[in-house]
């Protein structure tokens, strides 16, 4: 799987998890077997969904009985990292806004081409973030960042305010990535 195709589960993730509503667990004496269980919503009848066979290693027997509220958990901290980004974006921009003099225009084109080029710390971010294979050279990453943007230059970051846009966004994510 890649990053693309992360992305693109994640709507259907969403809704998985909602329709599921709230999973529990319990052990059965009888059969030494955990259960999981889910209510219905309208009645709150109770009903078993799955059975985790007695002798399945128990990280795998963990992993059945918590993947649902762990998937409510991942899906929280998804929108919360979301909402500090928005929150960064939108500080960043105040500021800039109170200027009365003119400002020069970045240099995004520049930028990007020394992060790809000389920055460690951005490649570990694609790295770990976007799907950079961890062995790539600075073409592939160069390669890799114009495929995020969208674009086919660096030049079109700096000429294009769609994608000046999605580099500064792009770029505040990394900055917050940065500071941990």
């Amino acid at each position: 799987m890649n990053l693309v195709e992360a992305r693109a589960m994640v709507p259907d993730i969403i809704d998985a998890v909602e329709m599921a509503g709230d999973l529990t667990s319990s052990y059965d004496l009888k059969t030494r077997e955990a259960v999981i269980y889910t209510s219905d919503p309208m009645t709150g009848e109770v009903f078993p969904v799955a059975t985790i066979a007695a002798d399945a290693p128990p990280d795998v027997q963990m992993l059945l009985r918590k993947s649902a509220i762990w998937l409510r958990a991942l899906l929280m901290l998804r929108e919360e990292a979301i909402r500090q980004l928005r929150k960064a974006t939108t500080s960043q921009q105040q500021p800039q806004q109170r200027r009365t003099e003119p400002k020069k225009p970045q240099d995004h084109a520049q930028r990007a081409s020394i992060l790809c080029k000389q920055d460690r710390a951005f490649r570990r971010y694609l790295v770990e973030c976007h799907g950079l294979p961890s062995s790539a050279d600075e073409n592939e990453t160069r390669s890799l960042l114009r495929e995020l943007m969208n674009i086919t230059s660096f030049k079109e970051l700096n000429q294009n305010p769609a994608a000046a846009s999605r580099w500064e966004a792009f770029d505040a994510g990394f900055k917050l990535w940065m500071r941990g």
